[in-house]
């Protein structure tokens, strides 16, 4: 005991008490009681808890139910448990012969695709769990579509369905209109689906008996849908709030042009809260009108993702979206989308509300603009790649940075990406500590190429800044961080779990040895990844 309490003296007088603590704060704790009792079932489950099914049972049919140990265990503990055995790399097909239980009501298989990836598994569902209404079996490409088709009819109650990289056909669809009435949720994402098949899903010849009614969310990214059959799920699906779908705002440029809305039966506005727009080769709208009509006729959206095709006459156009909350903006054209001319009108009159902003390809930022407008930016990714040469100019409007009664910009970010992939550019050390002096909340940092984050900035900002909060920290190609910073973000009071260090010149392997050697002596939750 005496040499434990020396070394932990020594520990203290080297760190300080405050850094100790921290250290030991963030240290590997022991597994909560339930935690082990799960990991201890997980770990006998071949042995003792399925064993006799396995001999006696297994092969030999379709059980509606299965007395067997886990009777006793709540549907959530036994969705832990599977969970358990998946991280532990231990589960087997046949345990969730024993495992999947008439009273689950959310069911999420993708956790452990590789064994639910089966007829025989998603039939266990179909023929026992009536009650769900919440499944998830992404992934699971290897179920048939008649399968799925089977199980879509055995779950009347459903009400969120993840098919996500299945098989869902056009057929399946057809089962879903048809059979879940009560639908909320829909992803259908990368599944072998069409127009014929979203008709299916939504068009009723019954008035009387509507289909999927009560749709919210539906997500038909990357199929073989088209804008079209947007159309009509619009058309048809009058509560849906969120569609994924690449260019949500041409379909509604065209219901527009065909004179939709005006119609006795949109008497109110569409309920839509996302809008995408990326100006697909097949349409022929222009961007700039597509965005003007969809924020119209949207005007609850908070959320934006435009990919390409707009100018600074097309950014205007959102400052009509009183609601919004995230902005995406994609320039694939480096001279379409100015700061002066479209970005800082629209954050002059918009920015108050936005809370994440991504924005890539835009020339002549000024960062510290950005952040003064936007005081609740919890969120900024800035990517540049194509200009040859970037620039980032600074106090370019002192009436809005020097403004009397506006607190310091970017006081409430929590994630921070930047990306410079021009070796001609870089990012002024200005704007990087003038964010990271500021942001106190920060829990992800992410720098690509960003050459000033250097090992002189780092310490000046940990002196004003600690980053209490840094949950994740992500180097790629930054060139003159060196590694004692790192070890005084390893070892300092903060909640770091992730750190990934890649193609930094400074950092080297022994670098990399010498943060996985005090990660162990320290006992610390800390995952390092160096290349």
């Amino acid at each position: 005991m005496a040499w434990i309490m020396g070394l932990l003296w020594l520990q203290i007088n080297l760190l300080g008490w405050d850094s100790c603590a921290a250290i030991m704060g963030r240290r590997i704790l022991p597994k909560s009681l339930k935690g082990v009792c799960l990991y201890n079932i997980s770990k006998n489950m071949e042995k003792r808890w399925c064993v006799d099914y396995y001999k006696n049972f297994y092969g030999q049919g379709t059980y509606l139910h299965v007395i067997g140990p886990f009777d006793c265990l709540t549907p959530d503990l036994i969705q832990e448990l599977i969970q358990c055995l998946v991280v532990n790399g231990w589960m087997k097909r046949y345990y969730l012969h024993v495992l999947i239980d008439w009273r689950f009501e959310s069911l999420d298989l993708s956790v452990c695709k590789k064994a639910a990836n089966k007829d025989s598994i998603i039939n266990i569902i179909a023929v026992r769990c009536q009650k769900l209404t919440s499944l998830n079996i992404s992934s699971c490409n290897q179920v048939s579509a008649r399968m799925l088709s089977d199980l879509v009819m055995a779950l009347p109650n459903i009400t969120s369905l993840n098919l996500r990289h299945t098989k869902c056909s056009d057929q399946v669809l057809t089962q879903i209109g048809q059979c879940c009435k009560n639908l909320h949720e829909l992803d259908i994402y990368g599944c072998p689906v069409t127009d014929m098949g979203v008709m299916s899903l939504c068009v009723s010849f019954d008035p009387k008996h509507p289909k999927v009614e009560k749709l919210l969310k539906l997500d038909i990214a990357f199929t073989a849908v088209s804008y079209k059959a947007v159309e009509i799920v619009l058309c048809n699906c009058k509560r849906l709030q969120i569609l994924h779908y690449p260019d949500t705002c041409a379909a509604i440029y065209y219901m527009d042009a065909k004179g939709v809305f005006e119609s006795v039966d949109y008497r109110e506005p569409l309920r839509l809260q996302t809008l995408n727009l990326m100006m697909m080769k097949e349409m022929d709208c222009r961007p700039n009108d597509s965005l003007s009509i969809s924020c119209l006729r949207c005007p609850f959206v908070t959320k934006v993702y435009i990919h390409r095709g707009i100018t600074d006459e097309g950014v205007l156009h959102l400052a009509v979206l009183q609601h919004l909350k995230v902005l995406h903006l994609t320039n694939d054209n480096g001279e379409d989308i100015t700061f002066e001319g479209g970005l800082l009108p629209l954050l002059q009159a918009a920015g108050s509300g936005l809370e994440e902003f991504a924005i890539s390809e835009v020339n002549l930022l000024d960062i510290a603009v950005i952040g003064h407008c936007c005081p609740k930016l919890r969120k900024f990714i800035c990517l540049t790649a194509s200009f040859r040469f970037a620039s980032f100019p600074m106090h370019t409007h002192p009436e809005i940075t020097l403004q009397e009664g506006r607190g310091a910009p970017y006081q409430n970010l929590e994630e921070l990406r930047l990306s410079i992939y021009n070796e001609r550019n870089d990012f002024p050390a200005y704007f990087l500590q003038l964010i990271l002096l500021n942001a106190k909340r920060l829990r992800e940092l992410h720098l690509v190429h960003i050459q000033e984050f250097s090992d002189d900035l780092v310490k000046s900002v940990l002196e004003v800044n600690p980053l209490e909060r840094l949950h994740r920290l992500s180097l790629d190609q930054c060139n003159r961080i060196g590694v004692e910073p790192i070890f005084d973000l390893l070892l300092a009071k903060n909640d770091l779990v992730s750190l990934s260090l890649r193609c930094c010149q400074e950092l080297t392997r022994i670098d990399f040895e010498d943060l996985q050697r005090a990660v162990q002596v320290n006992r610390l939750e800390v995952v390092i990844d160096w290349s």
